[in-house]
């Protein structure tokens, strides 16, 4: 039960990491037509504990692939679209489509007062998409401090950054909220875990460290970033806006007459484009007050049928994006299925830039499982081999044991003390970056195929 609680605080967690992200840019929001709000809170919080259930309803209730598939769509687009409207229209009128012509009439208009939707929904997507993509996997708890990691580190950077904007109070009230979460899920995690180790060092002392560091890290921020700006803000502003103009300048202007190039080679004199826009193609200008909305009379019909179709293929595109990245969610975690097929002893749970760097990575490897089968060289390899013989046997490893904890279940079954040293091995390399010496592991190797051929030896 506390493990399900640790995990579950960790996915709420990271929900909050986006709702902070979100009111950051809300901060762009044009106050007078929008409101300048971001979603809720507690919307990002049920969006993710959702997207994180979703992926095992076929496998608790024991549905076809077929039927499950055809569930977490419909409950996925509810869940989604229903928000939507919750958050944006104040209603759940989930046949109600008119934003699309609204958007086929007049595009800039319908851009510009629905930018909160765009930006809120965009981080609303990608928040049930990473919970969904959590929700597939098998987390294991000693993960949850390093897979909450980075997250810290982001959500830090936003309330730096946002502190003193409009959305400040929002930004600090989630922050706040994340960080409890962030400490409740590593310590539930670590009491789960029941005192277990990372190599040597007690787990729970590299959770009280982090905790330490977080408290420690956030109230030196508060106070050296207060001092400063409340001291020293206009001053040290002018000097940050110079130094990162001017990086900004040296590493954009390269790129800037690299695009004019190319956009002069295509486009020569930038004429078929300026025409597209003043012919009124790519869009309209906005209509002054008291002034009709409709198109003007003497325009083309090709033309209103040519900005239709733009216009319609923009919102064909945001579509293919968000059918995209749930294709892409889906498709990695089969592959990381797969892959813990042939490699069973590591987890695919981690940090947010181990799973992206894992993700990309699957998407070149077509029918190669050579990484797979290579991880499984030398003392990881051993502990493999250990785990899989000692499983046919009738042992296996629970995800929520750690190795030293299930290391008195391997001495059960081989009744030798090797297995002890091989569990330690695979710790120091595995947890504390100390590979084991090749030599080692063929003595080890030796020493417990001789025990599976006479026991007690």
């Amino acid at each position: 039960m506390i493990g399900i609680l640790a995990i579950l605080a960790a996915t709420v967690a990271e929900a909050l990491a986006f709702y902070c992200g979100a009111e950051i840019f809300a901060n762009g929001y044009d106050v007078e037509h929008t409101g300048a709000y971001a979603p809720n809170a507690v919307t990002f919080a049920v969006v993710a504990l959702v997207g994180f259930s979703l992926p095992r309803i076929g496998e608790e209730f024991a549905l076809p692939r077929r039927v499950a598939y055809a569930i977490v769509g419909i409950v996925t687009f509810l869940l989604l679209y229903g928000t939507f409207r919750i958050e944006f229209a104040g209603d759940l009128a989930l046949w109600d489509w008119s934003w699309v012509a609204d958007f086929l009439r007049s595009a800039e208009a319908t851009t510009r007062d629905g930018a909160p939707a765009i930006f809120g929904g965009f981080f609303l997507i990608v928040c049930f998409a990473r919970a969904a993509w959590r929700g597939g996997e098998d987390l294991e708890l000693e993960a949850v401090p390093a897979s909450l990691g980075i997250w810290l580190v982001l959500v830090l950077v936003v309330v730096i950054f946002g502190a003193n904007s409009d959305r400040g109070a929002e930004i600090g009230r989630g922050a706040a909220a994340f960080f409890a979460f962030a400490v409740i899920a590593m310590a539930l995690s670590q009491s789960a875990l029941s005192g277990a180790t990372i190599g040597r060092i007690r787990a729970g002392g590299v959770t009280g460290l982090l905790i330490l560091g977080t408290v420690v890290a956030t109230l030196l921020g508060l106070i050296v970033f207060g001092f400063f700006v409340g001291v020293a803000g206009d001053e040290i502003g002018a000097v940050i806006y110079t130094v990162v103009g001017a990086v900004a300048f040296v590493i954009l202007t390269p790129v800037a007459w690299g695009l004019s190039w190319l956009f002069g080679l295509l486009i020569p004199e930038g004429a078929f484009f300026n025409q597209l826009v003043n012919d009124g193609i790519l869009g309209e200008p906005e209509p002054l007050a008291g002034e009709d909305d409709a198109t003007d009379e003497g325009e083309a019909a090709w033309q209103r049928f040519l900005r239709f179709l733009v216009r319609l293929g923009l919102i064909g595109i945001a579509a293919a994006i968000v059918i995209g990245l749930l294709v892409l969610v889906i498709r990695i975690k089969r592959r990381g299925e797969r892959l813990r097929e042939a490699d069973p002893v590591h987890s695919t749970a981690g940090s947010l830039g181990a799973d992206l760097a894992a993700g990309i990575r699957s998407l070149f490897s077509r029918g190669r499982h050579d990484a797979a089968v290579g991880a499984r060289e030398g003392i990881y390899g051993l502990y493999a081999e250990i785990l899989e013989d000692a499983g046919r046997r009738g042992t296996t490893r629970p995800p929520s044991r750690t190795p030293e904890e299930h290391a008195p279940a391997l001495v059960a079954v081989y009744h030798t003390g090797v297995t002890d040293e091989i569990t330690l091995a695979f710790e120091q390399a595995r947890y504390a970056g100390r590979e084991t010496d090749p030599h080692l592991v063929a003595e080890l190797q030796r020493r417990w195929e001789q025990s599976r051929i006479v026991p007690g030896t």
